[in-house]
């Protein structure tokens, strides 16, 4: 019998993250929650996935800008809608412009929504699957992150996913064997 599980994943409502919410959503027993900035793009990537055979689809609310109020709206997910099981840290913002470019409202935009919002939202969701035992984070990150790659692209995003990164690093060592945490780097 297929273990049902819950999934988050932010950023839901375009590009990257609505495909992976397409994909959690097919396979059998996940039930997905497309987390959007906002009521109206949550709903609007739940309607895009309404189609999808599988565990079903729900839209919820859920913006980043803010990591404390993040945290809270975390705890008010689960509330309504029972443990995530997986959470899937896509949503992000890439202010353009080089260190010399980037203001540093746009750096502190970047560095709360790209790793201070994951961090928070592990941080909650996280723990719950250490107790029960089984959970996975994965963290959209960028090869623009890399100190490999030499932090290349815009200077504020690529910060803000280096400090992501190092985010994955610290919660696979402090959430244990069960809780699989990870980033990938799409394309």
């Amino acid at each position: 019998m297929i273990q049902p599980r819950t999934a988050l994943v932010t950023g839901a409502n375009r590009g990257i993250g609505l495909e992976i919410a397409r994909r959690l959503a097919a396979e059998p027993g996940v039930r997905v929650l497309a987390g959007a900035r906002s009521a109206h793009s949550a709903s609007e990537a739940a309607d895009a996935l309404a189609g999808v055979k599988g565990g079903g689809v729900i839209g919820v609310a859920l913006d980043l800008s803010d990591p404390q109020a993040a945290e809270a709206r975390a705890v008010e997910i689960e509330a309504r809608h029972g443990p995530v099981d997986i959470l899937v840290n896509n949503a992000g913002v890439m202010p353009s412009g080089d260190a010399m470019e980037a203001d540093l409202r746009e750096f502190n935009s970047a560095m709360r929504v790209n790793a201070a919002a994951p961090y928070a939202l592990t941080r909650i969701f996280g723990a719950a699957m250490k107790r029960r035992g089984w959970g996975r984070v994965v963290n959209l990150s960028s090869g623009w992150g890399s100190f490999a790659e030499g932090l290349e692209g815009p200077s504020a995003y690529a910060i803000s996913k280096a400090a992501l990164n190092a985010v994955t690093v610290q919660f696979a060592r402090a959430l244990g064997p069960q809780v699989k945490v990870n980033s990938c780097c799409p394309g």
